[in-house]
């Protein structure tokens, strides 16, 4: 601790030195000031602790897998949607996930098609999932899985983004019976 108050981080190294018949001639000691790396590792820590939480509590289902589909990360409400307990998910792949929650299983047969679709592919691809909640609430999310690929070309990691569109497909069904209807009666009418 500097006289100021502020806190210095060291890393001491110490060697013992030998001649040439291997006797101990004494020590070196080598320290380092390494209060900038650890000060660096602790804003990190803050940034990733502070990007996790907004990933938590994001509207949007979103997940990150490895190259094998094993699942790293997801959202809480990619949790809610798939019905995963809060760790249980952790570095399963989608087949484990199938018989962990057979409920679920065509969810996550989904998911397996789809991540080989989006690998084999090389490219982001869109798809839908329409679902019933346990409550019996009718979901529909867009969904964009992309593909993530190391400098070599090397498969890493896919991301899945999905976007609740329920209401959307609601105002939909909506204005397309509204058409139907005033259809109908400008029928109706031409022929009164």
């Amino acid at each position: 601790i500097e006289h100021s108050g502020k806190l210095r981080w060291y890393n001491f190294d110490i060697s013992v030195r030998h001649n040439t018949i291997n006797q101990n001639i004494g020590w070196t000691l080598v320290f380092d000031d390494i209060t900038d790396i650890k000060e660096t590792e602790a804003k990190l820590k803050d940034r990733e602790t502070q990007l996790f939480s907004l990933l938590q509590y994001f509207p949007d289902i979103v997940c990150l897998k490895d190259r094998d589909s094993r699942w790293l990360l997801a959202n809480n409400r990619m949790l809610e949607i798939y019905g995963l307990n809060d760790n249980n998910y952790l570095f399963k792949t989608n087949n484990e996930l199938k018989n962990l929650y057979p409920n679920q299983k065509h969810l996550f047969t989904l998911c397996e098609n789809t991540d080989m679709e989006a690998w084999d592919k090389g490219a982001q691809i869109k798809y839908d999932i329409n679902f019933i909640t346990g409550n019996g609430e009718h979901i529909s999310f867009e969904v964009l899985k992309t593909p993530i690929f190391d400098n070599n070309g090397n498969p890493e990691s896919i991301i899945m983004l999905g976007r609740d569109v329920t209401e959307r497909e609601h105002m939909t069904q909506a204005l397309k019976e509204a058409k139907d209807e005033a259809i109908g009666f400008t029928d109706y009418c031409s022929k009164t």
